[in-house]
């Protein structure tokens, strides 16, 4: 028996000295689109935060302006026909004819809410308010609630920055003064 050793050779070719490497232009044009397409929608995104961040800013300080005014309209809503306030405003002070004329008020201009309304004349103000470098107007409607006993006032707050005249917050409430619920 012939044993005879089978040997394979593999013969390697070495490069030509005329082989390019690198990228083609193709490769590089393709490169930049994808970078173009990545900076274009990550700025796109940055910008729409930074916008959301300026109108959220300016929301919170709208409502911390309705706030502070909200506060004052509900602190003379307490005080209202309070008998121990006469010292402090004499238009808050509601004699005890007064009072049975305000719990028994047929028409919205005799109830407890219109006595509101003339404690917080003027009743349409607009204010200009600044924060930070923002300025706003505030303004607040008040309205006496239509329905017997005419004791609720309601209150419609509208903000909006005097710069670009935009809405920047609203708020609509109803207070009732103190002193109504002393109603037979």
């Amino acid at each position: 028996m012939n044993y005879g050793v089978y040997m394979k050779i593999k013969i390697l070719k070495l490069p030509s000295a005329n082989t390019e490497e690198g990228f083609t232009i193709i490769d590089v044009i393709v490169g930049m689109l994808i970078a173009s397409i990545f900076l274009l929608v990550s700025g796109q995104a940055m910008l729409l935060a930074a916008y959301s961040r300026l109108v959220s800013q300016q929301y919170t300080e709208g409502l911390l302006l309705i706030q502070q005014d909200l506060e004052e309209v509900r602190y003379n809503a307490a005080l209202l026909g309070d008998d121990s306030i006469t010292d402090i405003n004499d238009s808050l002070y509601v004699t005890d004819d007064e009072h049975q004329d305000y719990c028994g008020a047929t028409v919205a201009t005799d109830g407890y809410a219109q006595a509101l309304v003339g404690v917080l004349l003027p009743n349409n103000p607009t204010t200009k308010l600044k924060i930070n470098t923002i300025e706003y107007n505030l303004t607040r409607t008040a309205t006496v609630s239509p329905t017997s006993p005419f004791n609720v006032l309601q209150l419609t707050y509208l903000v909006k920055n005097t710069s670009d005249n935009k809405e920047v917050a609203t708020l609509y409430t109803e207070v009732i003064p103190d002193a109504a619920f002393n109603c037979n």
